[in-house]
């Protein structure tokens, strides 16, 4: 029986990037556009335990592990 659980990892600034109004809005309308039966498996989670947290993880990984690996890309804005 499988499952499929909706994350949306939001910056933990969001509230002081879009205001408080509007980072409630954001989450009352994320929940407002699921579908009822599916609302139980939407989730809020932080980007910085979702993503950044495990980014780093890897990065130690790399110190022991040989199949891990990376390359760093300038970005010109």
């Amino acid at each position: 029986m499988g499952r499929y659980n909706l994350v949306y990892s939001v910056d933990p600034r969001i509230q002081k990037m879009l205001g408080e109004d509007m980072a409630s809005t954001l989450i009352r309308r994320i929940y407002e556009f699921t579908p009822g039966e599916l609302s139980v498996f939407v989730r809020i989670g932080s980007l910085y335990h979702d993503c950044v947290e495990t980014f780093n993880q890897m990065l130690e990984d790399m110190q022991t592990e040989s199949f891990h690996s990376y390359n760093l890309k300038e970005i010109n804005t």
